[in-house]
């Protein structure tokens, strides 16, 4: 019974202490390849852990949460100004966009597209792509692609400015009901 009770006690802290080690690597190896990619050595290394830890029940990996950030950082231009409460925001939007199969590169260009070339807020950014997700439910498109095409048709909308957003949704809206390829 002791023995046996004990032997249990002794693999379960085993197993716990692999795991956090292979943790570490993971996410040592994410971080560096974000710092290689971006050049930003150390300065979001805490954020990317923090990111991935407190993400880690929605699926977000230590990559994909270093892709996340990297992405930002190489799409928004502001990126790296940003307080780090409005870094958090969006990279934990992209990272959970992401694993709903919207590219962290999409969203990213869309983040760029909403703060440059609409004037929106971090916030508002963040709301809009969020809200391009539930728009594209609501429509039965696919929201990968509908990012996509939003991230494609960047220039068209920012001419039309505040209007922009609304002019592709209807876009949208009648591309699903004609059939028709809204690049078309």
């Amino acid at each position: 019974g002791i023995l046996s009770a004990g032997s249990i006690l002794t693999s379960t802290i085993d197993k716990v202490v692999e795991q956090t080690v292979q943790l570490a690597i993971e996410q040592d190896a994410a971080i560096v390849a974000f710092n290689k990619a971006t050049g930003a050595s150390g300065q979001f290394d805490s954020q990317i852990r923090v990111l991935e830890r407190s993400l880690f029940d929605s699926g977000v990996s230590s990559m994909e949460a270093s892709q996340a950030f990297q992405d930002l950082f190489l799409s928004v231009s502001d990126f790296n100004t940003m307080s780090q409460d409005q870094q958090m925001i969006l990279a934990e939007t992209t990272a959970v966009l992401n694993e709903l199969g919207v590219s962290s590169k999409d969203t990213a260009a869309n983040i760029q597209l909403a703060t440059k070339g609409l004037g929106m807020s971090v916030k508002q950014a963040d709301q809009l792509v969020r809200g391009l997700k539930t728009f594209a439910q609501d429509i039965g498109v696919s929201t990968a692609q509908l990012s996509a095409d939003f991230a494609k048709m960047g220039p068209m909308v920012a001419e039309l400015g505040q209007d922009g957003v609304q002019a592709f949704k209807n876009l949208a809206k009648e591309a699903k009901v004609t059939g028709i390829d809204i690049n078309r």
